[in-house]
């Protein structure tokens, strides 16, 4: 895999002189790119300690509002423990527009890269040739959940954002079986790259509105794909990781509410993932831990999920906990 969907917060630092170049060029004002409030993360929200779930539950509940009129139903449930597992074992909803097909994440099902096993000698065989020195067994001591956002085949939409909130990610401890929450935030943060993967050209920011029925909304800008990142690189003991679990909700909304609705001809997907790194500063380009299918967002919300579980996914070399432990404990969520 000659591009990879990890390290994606390697791609938001961009020129501001280019970057509103390639905006003025997509058709995009540059005044909607905003800067983006501080993350809730133990970095930038203050002294936040990871926490401990332990819940026993195979059904997720919504975090807040279902349905696209904004109407509470706390008890609505979106999420479940097949619906996790879907995310990783089927393929891609549509094909995605100007990718190249022979990526493996491009056409699905999940990809498992370095899974539970963050070492560096648990990596691909094709990122081990490329990089000979880090074969020496150097654990990985961070973690940083991301997404990824790419335009569909078919897309003819333009006035469509994306509504994001309750992202969350988990570290499954080997020692006392409890998920340990690491990371939760209500955005991302990160840059638009060109469609076709390649970092060059990325412009930093996600025009971010915040949505009166919770989390932040994004706008996706044409021939572009959104990175996006939350939460930081939190610690993680390397020897205590027995499986990894990201999550958020998503649903497409009208950006301008005085134009036609044309949300029923979107053609917007979304991936869910992780990177470890060897350190707070640390500029390797790892493998990501796991990528999720590309699922199509609809006007509802709906979870998008990724896990690592031993034969769910394709592994490469991968990772993860057995099925039967996930059935028997499966990831809680607020």
């Amino acid at each position: 895999m000659a591009v990879t969907l990890g390290g994606c917060g390697d791609w938001s630092t961009v020129d501001p002189t280019s970057a509103q170049a390639a905006v003025a060029n997509a058709g995009v004002s540059k005044d909607l790119i905003v800067a983006a409030p501080p993350m809730i993360s133990k970095e930038n929200g203050g002294d936040v300690p990871i926490t401990t779930a332990s819940a026993k539950t195979s059904t997720v509940v919504s975090k807040g509002i279902a349905g696209a009129d904004g109407t509470p139903s706390p008890a609505a449930p979106i999420n479940d423990a097949d619906t996790i597992l879907s995310d990783m074992r089927r393929m891609n909803d549509l094909p995605l527009r100007n990718v190249d097909s022979t990526h493996g994440w491009a056409t699905g099902p999940g990809q498992v890269e370095m899974g539970n096993g963050p070492r560096t000698v648990n990596t691909p065989g094709w990122w081990q040739a490329l990089n000979p020195q880090w074969m020496n067994d150097v654990p990985m001591t961070r973690l940083q959940p991301w997404a990824t956002q790419f335009e569909g085949v078919g897309n003819t939409a333009s006035n469509a954002r994306i509504q994001v909130r309750g992202l969350q990610a988990y570290v499954l401890s080997r020692a006392t079986g409890d998920w340990q929450l690491t990371h939760e935030a209500q955005r991302f943060d990160g840059s638009f790259c060109p469609q076709g993967g390649d970092a060059a050209g990325c412009v930093s920011g996600t025009m971010a509105r915040p949505e009166p029925t919770g989390g932040y909304s994004f706008k996706p800008m044409p021939g572009m794909s959104f990175h996006g990142q939350f939460g930081g690189r939190q610690s993680i003991d390397a020897a205590d990781v027995q499986a990894v679990f990201v999550t958020f909700e998503a649903r497409l909304v009208v950006d301008d509410a005085n134009a036609i609705d044309d949300t029923a001809t979107a053609r917007y997907l979304m991936h869910v993932g992780a990177d470890y790194y060897a350190g707070e500063t640390s500029t390797e380009t790892m493998p990501a831990v796991a990528i999720s299918r590309a699922k199509l967002l609809t006007t509802q919300w709906q979870a998008f999920n990724m896990v690592t579980v031993d034969g769910v996914g394709v592994h490469n070399p991968g990772g993860g906990m057995s099925l039967a432990q996930f059935l028997a404990n499966p990831p809680p969520l607020d």
